[in-house]
């Protein structure tokens, strides 16, 4: 039987891996507001927990949607014990690139960004993804409906014939 979609409220009730990701991108976060103060503390969480060069792809794909962003983006302070619908969509972004489900994918990174940003962050994304399953970071999937244009952005996508296949990085 496979496994529900997954969502809790509370970092704590969380797996390692979405612990993680989800530490991840609100360092990224903080280190954005306060000029890199936080860098150094991210790359060496990458680098303890044997995703060295997932510093580099969160950082590329987190730039992609801070600055193309069409609305405000809800992520909280690392030690912020809840967790907002936007850092759910973000986990359950990667969940569905690690299966691989990439029109799903873009359908959540349409949430925040307009189909052609999409299709910059959604690279990353799936790199990020294919590393940490790679590296035995599974993440369980989200039911979080898609926005209006999500529709748009997966016919968008398929006219596009956009299917970026997941790189091994050694």
């Amino acid at each position: 039987m496979p496994d529900k979609p997954h969502r809790k409220n509370e970092v704590r009730e969380l797996p390692f891996g979405e612990q993680f990701l989800l530490w991840a991108i609100r360092l990224w976060v903080k280190s954005q507001k306060r000029k890199g103060d936080a860098n150094a503390t991210l790359y060496e969480g990458f680098r303890l927990a044997g995703l060295e060069e997932g510093y580099l792809i969160i950082d590329e794909m987190l730039t992609v949607v801070g600055t193309a962003t069409t609305r405000s983006i809800d992520v909280r302070c690392p030690p912020c014990p809840g967790i907002s619908r936007d850092e759910h969509t973000f986990i359950g972004l990667i969940a569905a690139l690690q299966q691989p489900d990439v029109p799903a994918g873009a359908r959540l990174l349409g949430c925040w960004l307009a189909p052609s940003n999409v299709r910059l962050a959604l690279i990353p994304a799936m790199r990020l993804a294919h590393l940490m399953a790679g590296r035995g970071f599974a993440l369980r999937p989200r039911q979080i409906a898609p926005h209006v244009a999500g529709k748009r952005m997966e016919e968008e996508l398929h006219q596009a014939d956009v299917q970026v296949e997941p790189r091994t990085l050694h």
